[in-house]
């Protein structure tokens, strides 16, 4: 086929994606957006390029339109209420060579920001797109020619045949939110007013306030890889926190954080209030625990949010874990993710972890995870199996492979960003599934027994590792009677100790939550563990001095 042929196929193949995108969009400003960008892609695709120097192989654009609102309040006053209107941002990312060997220097991929404004109007969207077109054009040409030079001194450092970057079959995929907006800010500031009031019934805690924030965002994607993809990305975030200081002049803060798909998703006005109320009668339970004295090496039983935080660690943690990424060129650094480990025992032989992409519910909870085409258009398997029986079997990777993942997942996911268009490799749901687990009456039972065994007087259960505000119980052996204690470091349950666990609760427990990089993910797991040796020592807890004048709420 000769030039004219090829780029004739292109703008057919365009034009069929565009349409096709159009018939599931029905709205005339999808029909803008894709029409824009299919229109200046065309553009960059045939035209960009200097004399004697490559064209472009790969031209990929996104847009992100977002709406946002913030409201702060404290015992019952709003402090800030922000509704932020519609705002439009893009990234254009321009390759040259071919998929074996890209000008990406780093591997993360060359994208350049643009913003198009507060209108979905198509010739700032166009004019948007020429410009960073252009600029990441000649970016890529300067990455190239270093990156060639690079390669020719250290001809060994890139594994044998090992591309850059994997082709993406053709997809369109047009998924329209299901969660409506707010209809005013007013009906948001009623609730944190609300909710925010709850505190003022507990005079001792100090500095509480309660933050309800909604993301209604929607990214749009074209590439010359005829992949059209539209995916809504909407969530509400309650957010509390609070202190209170001890009668020796500890401080304790603590903070608790709810998803929800939206905000007429949000559980009802009375539920909030009880877990407000909750959240606050924890603090003034810690204020009032006795404190962690003497160093204890022993049984540990593992519970709720502790045993997710502990999951969520070791197999999500440090930018890597079940999530590859390849290493930049030039670095020496020891990558984070489990990708040696293929084939090898990760975890306790009882333990598998599954990837849900699209699963949208799970025990009557809604799984903000769910997502049906990822950032980069690969479709996911609905249901990966990652870990069986405590061997690894598979990492999670977008389309730039490694040495040893050499396939995506479709695990590329768009996180929330309102000034930018970003996407991570990350999970959708992860499902921590244990075999022959016991019943949650008898997993207490199980650390009594192996702290008789060790004949010890007492035992410990942790329910929430927070730093000073960590949740922490010791047990009687004799009795059972649980005592909250406060101040107590546990020392970090790493992967070692994963792969040889006690006892397993076959109870499970749900949790939407953002991880450190970003991305909005679910995890399901068990709703508790038993480590025979895990250590707590004490905590070292800076004292300040108390007001001058009593807290004015108390007189």
């Amino acid at each position: 086929m000769d030039k004219n042929g090829k780029i004739m196929k292109y703008r057919v193949l365009l034009t069929l994606i565009l349409l096709s995108g159009v018939l599931h969009a029905q709205t005339p400003e999808e029909l803008i957006i894709f029409t824009a960008m299919g229109d200046e892609q065309v553009r960059t695709k045939e035209r960009l390029a200097l004399p004697m120097m490559s064209k472009p192989f790969y031209v990929s654009y996104a847009v992100s339109l977002s709406r946002q609102y913030s409201v702060e309040a404290t015992l019952g006053s709003v402090l800030n209420s922000v509704l932020l209107p519609l705002h439009l941002m893009g990234t254009a990312q321009v390759l040259i060579g071919d998929y074996n060997r890209t000008n990406d220097l780093r591997h993360v991929g060359q994208f350049l920001r643009v913003d198009l404004g507060g209108e979905i109007d198509y010739n700032a969207i166009r004019f948007g797109f020429w410009l960073a077109s252009d600029q990441a054009y000649k970016i890529a040409l300067q990455e190239f020619s270093a990156k060639k030079a690079y390669l020719e001194a250290n001809p060994y450092e890139v594994p044998q045949g090992l591309p850059d970057l994997l082709p993406t079959p053709s997809v369109e995929k047009m998924v329209q939110a299901k969660q409506p907006y707010i209809s005013g800010i007013s009906e948001v500031e009623t609730m944190a007013r609300e909710l925010s009031a709850v505190f003022g019934h507990y005079k001792e805690i100090i500095g509480s306030k309660v933050i309800l924030q909604g993301n209604e965002m929607t990214f749009y994607k074209l590439t010359t890889e005829q992949v059209a993809i539209k995916q809504p990305l909407d969530f509400v975030e309650l957010y509390m926190e609070a202190a209170v200081m001890t009668a020796t002049g500890e401080y304790i803060r603590d903070s608790y954080i709810l998803l929800a798909p939206s905000f007429t998703a949000l559980p009802a006005l009375d539920e909030l209030k009880q877990i407000v109320a909750g959240f606050a009668r924890r603090l003034m339970d810690l204020k009032n625990a006795e404190v962690f004295r003497e160093e204890y090496s022993g049984p540990i039983l593992f519970e709720n949010e502790a045993v997710r935080q502990i999951f969520t660690e070791n197999l999500l943690g440090n930018n890597g874990g079940l999530c590859t990424y390849r290493m930049p060129l030039g670095e020496r650094e020891a990558t984070t993710s489990f990708e040696d480990k293929i084939g090898k025992k990760l975890l306790d032989s009882r333990l598998s972890v599954v990837n849900y992409s699209s699963m949208t519910e799970y025990m009557s909870v809604p799984l903000l995870g769910s997502y049906v085409v990822d950032a980069e258009g690969v479709v996911p398997e609905e249901e990966m199996l990652l870990v069986d029986k405590g061997v690894l079997k598979k990492e999670l990777n977008g389309k730039i492979p490694t040495n040893k993942v050499r396939y995506s997942t479709g695990s590329a996911r768009f996180i929330p960003a309102r000034g930018d268009v970003i996407y991570v490799t990350a999970p959708g749901t992860l499902h921590v599934k244990a075999n022959d687990g016991l019943k949650p009456e008898a997993m207490k039972k199980a650390l009594l027994k192996v702290a008789k065994e060790e004949k010890m007087d007492y035992a410990y259960i942790v329910r929430r590792l927070s730093g000073n505000a960590s949740l922490l119980y010791r047990v009687d052996v004799k009795t059972g009677k649980e005592t909250q204690v406060r101040f107590g470091k546990v020392s970090p349950v790493n992967m070692a100790k994963l792969k040889n666990i006690r006892a397993i609760c076959s109870s499970e427990r749900v949790n939407n939550f953002i991880l450190d990089k970003g991305a909005v993910v679910s995890m399901i797991y068990p709703a508790s563990f038993l480590l025979d040796n895990a250590d707590i020592t004490v905590m070292n807890v800076r004292k300040r001095k108390p007001p001058v004048l009593k807290n004015p709420l108390l007189e």
